[in-house]
């Protein structure tokens, strides 16, 4: 794990990031905090939350979930909610040489629309696939979103 100089400054709408490094297995965590008393913000922040323990409880309950099946429900839940998904995914697999280097991921790598294998498999290593949740929304009307990344498969 890298350390970082300075000091950490958080702000309306800001996220805590970082990368994790475990026994050569890359990851991240995310999470918005919301400082004062914009009533949409915190209920996006609670929204994140909901969305997050709602697709964990999907991917649970449903032992052959494929990556478009969950991404089909939690894009629902969002919108449902009054959000918008900011990105073409709702997750990501996790594991040796999987981070944000700017390299292609191929949709089975991605909990995405067009991924039709389930996400209970092994990786590439033969090792079982796990993954992490980032749920990231937007209020564009508005101006703001938020983030939610935490591993899904492994709390």
């Amino acid at each position: 794990m890298r350390d970082t100089a300075g000091p950490v400054v958080l702000c309306e709408g800001s996220s805590i990031t970082g990368p994790v490094t475990l026994a050569a297995h890359e990851t991240s965590f995310a999470q918005t905090v919301v400082l004062g008393d914009d009533h949409r913000r915190h209920r996006l922040v609670e929204d994140l939350r909901g969305l997050f323990t709602d697709g964990r409880e999907a991917f649970r309950s449903r032992e052959n979930i494929t990556g478009g099946q969950l991404h089909a429900q939690v894009h629902a839940l969002a919108a449902k909610a009054g959000w918008e998904l900011t990105t073409g995914h709702v997750s990501r697999l996790t594991g040796p040489a999987v981070g944000d280097s700017g390299d292609t991921t191929r949709e089975e790598e991605l909990i995405a629309p067009h991924n039709s294998k389930p996400l209970r498999r092994r990786d590439q290593a033969g090792f079982p696939a796990h993954w992490v949740m980032e749920i990231q929304l937007v209020d564009e009307h508005r101006g703001f979103g938020g983030t939610l990344k935490q591993l899904l498969d492994l709390v």
